[in-house]
């Protein structure tokens, strides 16, 4: 009896679709970790800011971006160039688009920042809000380029 329950678990097992393995999908997680450089304008000034920083992102299998970036955005200007604003920022969003929102600290104010912000392919938006009630809407083109996705593969066989 046992040798029949056995050979029937494997006519059974043996006869199932080949699809259902061939359709599995191997998920593979991105993570990524860039520098980059870029200029932003601040509402309001009249001159630019040259921002450096750094981005770590990961992906899953369903293209959601999560991640950090740091940056530091100095003044092109000759007498404010010492005192540029440090930014750290968690960011959130597809791989096409990635909302943004930090702390950090305006060394020409002597004061903290929250900052909000939007980092799409190149190029960048959102407003800095340093204490006491003083906003600050930016724009800027960066190196940044999409940050690199999960894909899906099929099993080899």
């Amino acid at each position: 009896m046992k040798k029949i329950l056995i050979a029937l678990a494997l006519v059974v097992t043996a006869s199932t679709p080949a699809w259902s393995i061939a359709n599995l999908e191997i998920l593979h997680k991105q993570n990524e970790t860039v520098v980059f450089g870029g200029i932003q304008w601040n509402f309001g000034s009249s001159k630019p800011e040259l921002v450096l920083g750094a981005r770590s992102t990961q992906s899953n299998s369903t293209s959601h971006v999560t991640g950090v970036k740091f940056e530091m955005a100095i003044p092109m200007d000759s007498i404010r160039w010492k005192m540029p604003t440090f930014r750290a920022m968690g960011l959130a969003g597809s791989c096409d688009v990635q909302g943004e929102a930090g702390l950090g600290w305006n060394f020409a104010t002597n004061h903290p920042l929250f900052a909000l912000g939007v980092q799409a392919p190149y190029s960048t938006l959102g407003v800095n809000y340093s204490i006491p009630n003083s906003f600050a809407p930016y724009l800027g083109v960066n190196s940044l380029r999409k940050p690199a996705c999960a894909f899906k593969a099929n099993a080899p066989l």
